[in-house]
This record gives structure tokens, sequence and C-alpha cells, in this order.
């Protein structure tokens, strides 16, 4: 597989072979840490990344555009709640929320989250948006369920 970088648009080649290893080096210390990932992604093809930090929710996208298809999918690669975040319940709504079970929270995110387009960065920009969307959802149930601690 090949890599581009979280820096370069995806559709064009990274600005340096740094941020292609970089980028590359995440994903693989993601596959190692997390057994089962690579069960969602194709074993050939060439790869586009994305980093998003939403409401303290570190996330990896990974883009593949699998030999021989014609659509590019995107899924979660990596996954972590940084320290501060603004969630207090769960991470996102129906993803395990053991703290301790990182590999569970990790495969359910990419269990539950992909999308497909013509070009990888469509595929990024979807998955994004739906990413979004579930963080959106899990900060506002923890921001009621405070309101109701401090009203109840």
């Amino acid at each position: 597989m090949s890599a581009r970088s979280k820096h370069a648009p995806v559709d064009e080649r990274p600005d340096s072979t740094a941020d292609a290893i970089d980028q590359l080096g995440a994903f693989l210390a993601s596959a190692i840490e997390t057994p089962g990932l690579l069960d969602f992604f194709p074993e050939t093809g060439e790869l586009a990344f994305r980093e998003l930090d939403i409401h303290g929710h570190a996330i990896q996208l990974t883009a593949v555009h699998p030999d021989g298809a014609d659509a590019r999918m995107a899924r979660p690669s990596r996954y972590a709640l940084k320290a501060g975040s603004l969630v207090f319940q769960r991470p996102i709504p129906n993803i395990p929320d053991d703290p301790d079970d990182l590999i569970g929270r990790t495969l359910g995110i990419v269990e539950r989250f992909g999308a497909s387009a013509p070009t990888a960065a469509e595929a990024l920009e979807r998955l994004e948006a739906e990413l979004r969307a579930a963080i959106g959802e899990a900060v506002q149930i923890d921001l009621e369920a405070v309101d109701r601690r401090r009203h109840g």
C-alpha cells in the first residue's frame, strides 16, 4: 500500500516522504495495538489519511482505494479520548464505554462508522461529518446530564 499525508490534499502526493511515513506509522501502530483492525480494510490499495480532534476525541481516518475498485472507502483507524474531553459519560453513543477497553472502543468505532465515495477526499469528508454528528450528540447528552445533576 502507498500512503498520503494529512498535510497534502488526499488526491495529491504528500509534501514529503516524512509526512507519508508519519501517517503510515500511526496507522501501523494502531493495527498492532488493535487486533482485528485490519479486518476492516482491504489487503491492497492506496491509503490516504486525515487526523481529527473533535471535542477531545483524537481520530485518524484512513481512506483506501482498493486495487481494481471504482469507489474509495474510509473508516476510522485510530481513536483516543484525550484528557480534559467535554464528554463525561461515554465517548460516542452505542460504543463500548469501558475506559480500560481501548481496543473494544476503537473496534466499535471502526465497525460503526464508514463511508464510500468516488474520491478519497469525498469519502473522508463524509466520514468526518458522520463522526462530528455522533460526537456532537455525545457532548449534548453529557451536557444535559450535567444540567440535570445541577438542577435535579
